[in-house]
């Protein structure tokens, strides 16, 4: 049976193992643990999500699923769900980094875009201003012009 809920400090060993487990990072996870979706499959964490709230917009993050439940649409569960939570926050827009998944993101709608066109809440971000991400592709969601995500 699969459960999803929001994060909590008892789940926060085992979100950074699932984060280092898939190649991402779990730096400032500790500080924003309830800001998290977990799903959990007969107890086991099977994937994560974050929506970090700065200010106006929302920054997308550490979304990642185990290698046996990939390909169930689990990411793209927790992505639209995270996407509607922020439209319920009226946030403006949603921001995330990412070097191996633009494609898969594009498809909920977010476009690539310019370091500098990233505003200066999420720019300061620690996720933002990570090593690890120095290089990534910056993708942005406009909530107020969104459009429905594609089908996988």
């Amino acid at each position: 049976m699969l459960t999803v809920r929001d994060g909590r400090a008892a789940d926060l060993s085992e979100v950074i193992t699932l984060l280092e487990r898939m190649g991402l990072s779990g730096e400032g996870v500790a500080q924003r643990v309830d800001d998290f979706l977990v799903a959990r499959e007969h107890g086991h964490l099977v994937a994560v999500a974050a929506l970090e709230g700065h200010g106006t917009t929302g920054l997308l993050r550490s979304v990642a699923v185990t290698p046996a439940c990939q390909n169930r649409g689990l990411a793209r569960y927790l992505t639209s769900a995270l996407i509607e939570r922020a439209k319920e926050r009226q946030l403006s827009a949603i921001y995330l980094l990412t070097t191996d998944a633009q494609r898969y993101f594009e498809r909920h709608g977010f476009r690539p875009i310019d370091r500098d066109e990233v505003r200066p809440a999420i720019a300061d971000s620690p996720q933002f201003k990570a090593e690890s991400c120095a290089t990534a592709t910056v993708m942005m969601l406009d909530l107020t012009k969104q459009s429905a995500p594609q089908e996988d």
